[in-house]
């Protein structure tokens, strides 16, 4: 309010109204608040991202390497993604005074190998070895054995260690005991994983089956 000379002058109209209009302005161009006075955030939105030295064993009766391990595949980096994405958004959710927690993932079992089925690999020459190897029911390799299981698949184990690895003569018996568990350590000291004495992935992915072909046995990892 301004003051004059007789005393105070009132606010001219268009004045008033033009304080008005702006201030109606400001609170249209001002972002949306929740209810507890902060701004909104967005969802982010998700993008694709992604010792042993087995002296005790010797080299005989193993062929050179022809298996080669991938090391990754676009699943895992998927997955990868999929984990970056939910990690964001968990700080949005605690940004807000939201708290969240991630679900757990559930771990696949690995099944048992109930019985062989036939692989075959062909050398450098095109010649073919072919054998039984243990598997699982659903005729997966990936499986595993251990003390109690008796199968077919324990029977070709123990048969590929006695043949495939100069160690003394186990039982084929089918049987998963003692002396089947401490062979299966003695294979997993010579290819320098973990020696429980326990065949699994871990184990298969080193472990030399016996395999027969026109040339005579051969020995091979599947």
């Amino acid at each position: 309010m301004e003051f004059t000379a007789t005393g105070p002058k009132a606010p001219s109209r268009q004045s008033s109204e033009t304080a008005a209009s702006t201030t109606t302005a400001s609170t249209a161009l001002r972002p949306a608040t929740s209810s507890s006075g902060t701004s909104p955030r967005r969802r982010p939105q998700e993008g694709p991202g992604s010792t042993a030295t087995g002296s005790d064993i010797p080299d005989a009766l193993f062929p050179p390497k022809h298996r080669t391990i991938n090391g990754g595949t676009p699943m895992s980096i998927i997955t990868g993604a999929r984990r970056v994405a939910a990690t964001g958004l968990g700080s949005v959710l605690l940004a807000t005074g939201v708290v969240g927690v991630a679900a757990p993932q559930a771990q696949a079992v690995t099944p048992i190998c109930t019985k062989t089925v036939s692989k075959t690999w062909t050398d450098g020459y095109g010649y073919k070895f072919s054998g039984p190897v243990a598997a699982a029911s659903n005729g997966s390799l990936n499986c595993q054995l251990g003390p109690g299981n008796s199968s077919s698949a324990v029977r070709a184990l123990q048969n590929s260690i006695n043949r495939c690895y100069n160690f003394a003569d186990i039982a084929v018996d089918g049987i998963y005991g003692p002396g089947t568990k401490a062979a299966v350590a003695k294979v997993q000291r010579y290819h320098g994983i973990s020696d429980d004495g326990l065949y699994g992935p871990s184990t298969r992915a080193v472990f030399n089956w016996i395999i027969v072909g026109s040339q005579g046995p051969a020995c091979h990892d599947f």
